[in-house]
């Protein structure tokens, strides 16, 4: 047992939890290539980029909120949308496993 989950139930969710997290860091990575080409181009100007830097946060405000879809690209709309969806169902799922192992950690007896 892994916490309080049966192991190979844990294993699982954890492989599909690090599939969703790929293709989150996939689309969150077109998010900011297509930003950066509008950038390039003239226009939104004023949204932060998703990439890691010091605007990451207001990056990831901006996808939270759904701001990204108002920026009138296609392109941008689409990817923020997926980036958004994968966010809100994988961050739950993280939080319960990181829980699940701190309970597997400060449970386990010392050897």
């Amino acid at each position: 047992m892994i916490g309080l989950i049966p192991e190979p139930v844990f294993m699982a969710v954890f492989a599909g939890a690090f599939i969703v997290s790929g293709v989150y860091l996939f689309c969150v990575f077109k998010l900011g290539e297509n930003l950066r080409d509008l950038k390039r181009r003239g226009r939104a100007l004023d949204a932060p980029d998703i990439h890691f830097s010091a605007a990451g946060v207001s990056g990831v405000i901006w996808l939270v909120t759904g701001r990204y879809a108002r920026v009138g690209d296609e392109a941008v709309t689409r990817w923020s949308s997926f980036a958004r969806i994968l966010l809100f169902l994988y961050f739950p799922v993280f939080l319960l496993i990181f829980a699940n192992v701190l309970l597997h950690v400060l449970g386990s007896p010392k050897a």
